[in-house]
């Protein structure tokens, strides 16, 4: 067994019950990045808010950890994608509607609905994206 091992997929938390935050309607609890080959850190961030009309807000009730971002957390790919950090990794989302632009059309998605967020980087346009392989696609955004 290797003694040497990856430290990246632990999360930091403050345990000090006296300093917990308190969440806030503009504020929410996130793991982030600071450091490459670093635990994430978990604290306090400002909780995004709808910019465009198309946009939707999830309230998160889980996240997947996907390969892709332990490749982001240990540096794997800080020359081609270098990052702003810190920054939230994740984009594997499962929760329930908790807001919606107003160019969403009504009835397609209530508050309180449970939703699951696929956020894959393909063209869209090509013949694997539109086959549903967009882990395929050789234009990826």
């Amino acid at each position: 067994m290797n003694s040497n091992r990856n430290n990246t997929n632990r999360i930091h938390a403050n345990n000090d019950k006296e300093n917990q935050p308190t969440h806030t309607h503009t504020t929410m609890l996130s793991a982030r990045i600071h450091e490459y080959q670093k635990p994430l850190i978990l604290e306090e961030t400002r909780r995004p808010v709808i910019v465009k009309g198309e946009q939707v807000l999830i309230r998160v009730g889980a996240t997947g950890l996907c390969h892709s971002d332990l490749h982001l957390i240990n540096g794997d790919w800080k020359d081609t994608i270098p990052l702003n950090l810190p920054l939230i990794p994740g984009h594997e989302v499962a929760g329930w509607v908790e807001e919606i632009g107003n160019s969403v059309p009504e009835g397609v998605l209530n508050k309180g609905d449970t939703v699951a967020v696929f956020a894959g980087w393909g063209c869209g346009i090509c013949i694997q994206c539109k086959n549903g392989d967009e882990q395929l696609c050789n234009f990826a955004r």
